[in-house]
């Protein structure tokens, strides 16, 4: 809205005369001034006013421009971006904060890695048609190299994809608590030790469940029914040009060990949310160096009660076709 006002006058009477400016540069000593428009909600957000005075604006209906509606304003953004392109997004509800009334939805947040504008959104979603995110839910992708075909959340989920890496998910459902944006008392927020970037908010966030998906191993993964596995030794790229990613990252030796079913490979870690453990995964890594008598502890998050053996050996480089160096391997059954 500012930048006429930086025109030369005559540019701005120019462009008024023409209706906007349909001119793109000077012609016949007139300079032309155009415009454009953008979603409101892809607008003007910025977070300049204090909590006090963002409340008392809001109870004025003038936008309060504060540190809530800001955030607030992000996740809305990234929620409409999915909307636009087809994804089934629960829309915002007004809530108040401290007198201060912002829309909360759903808490999407997509790293500027993984989708900078909306083309390179719409390159990672397969079909849009087939993701839907409820109003209690949050989601956050950070990383370059993620295709997601399909998706339900109903809940929280946070995925990240290291640098050298790809991830390709196929379907994936989850369900569970989320994660919720409550109110902070009078009491907490006139006190001296709350931080001051939650007296600025006039909230907190109370995670209290999440699914993470986090792809550390170089590679190319894919997820299918909540299934993580690592598939190829290269990564693949999803945005324009190269298929794989070859000269991105240095070479590494891979922590996934074989799992004889067509060359894919398992690929372990922490198992959580509703999704329950393969009949079958192991954990392994190439960098491991235990001394007599040493404890090494395995993080696993069962949904039910289980029995789990585990199983401890030394693979032969010599008899894996993957080359991989001799390694311990934990699996569990």
């Amino acid at each position: 809205q500012d930048i006429a006002w930086l025109m030369q006058p005559r540019a701005r009477a120019d462009g008024a005369a023409s209706g906007g400016g349909s001119d793109n540069g000077c012609e016949g000593g007139r300079l032309g001034v155009g415009f454009t428009s953008v979603p409101p909600e892809w607008g003007y957000f910025p977070s300049k006013n204090d909590r006090l005075t963002a409340a008392q604006l809001s109870a004025k209906g003038i936008p309060p421009y504060s540190a809530a509606t800001a955030e607030f304003a992000l996740y809305n953004a990234h929620a409409s971006a999915l909307r636009a392109l087809g994804a089934e997004v629960a829309p915002p509800q007004p809530r108040s904060f401290h007198g201060v009334s912002v829309p909360l939805g759903p808490a999407v947040i997509f790293s500027p890695c993984f989708a900078p504008c909306m083309s390179a959104l719409a390159r990672k979603l397969g079909s849009p048609q087939r993701l839907s995110v409820s109003r209690k839910s949050a989601l956050l992708v950070t990383g370059r190299h993620i295709r997601i075909d399909e998706l339900r959340l109903d809940g929280s989920l946070e995925i990240s994809v290291a640098d050298g890496a790809s991830l390709h998910i196929r379907s994936l459902v989850v369900q569970n608590e989320g994660w919720r944006f409550e109110d902070l008392s009078p009491t907490v927020l006139e006190d001296d030790r709350c931080p001051e970037v939650l007296q600025m908010r006039g909230y907190t966030l109370r995670r209290e469940q999440a699914r993470q998906v986090a792809v550390t191993t170089p590679g190319h993964h894919e997820m299918d029914h909540g299934e993580l596995v690592l598939v190829s030794r290269t990564a693949v790229s999803f945005c324009d040009g190269a298929a794989d990613l070859t000269d991105e990252a240095p070479p590494q030796t891979s922590s996934a060990a074989p799992r004889g079913d067509g060359g894919r490979l398992s690929f372990g870690g922490a198992l959580e949310g509703q999704t329950p453990p393969p009949a079958r995964a192991a954990w392994c890594s190439s960098a491991l160096s235990l001394q007599p008598g040493a404890e090494l502890r395995v993080p696993l998050v069962l949904p039910v009660p289980s029995l789990v053996r585990y199983e401890v050996q030394l693979l032969d480089a010599s008899r894996s076709s993957l080359g991989l160096q001799p390694s311990l391997v934990l699996s569990l059954q």
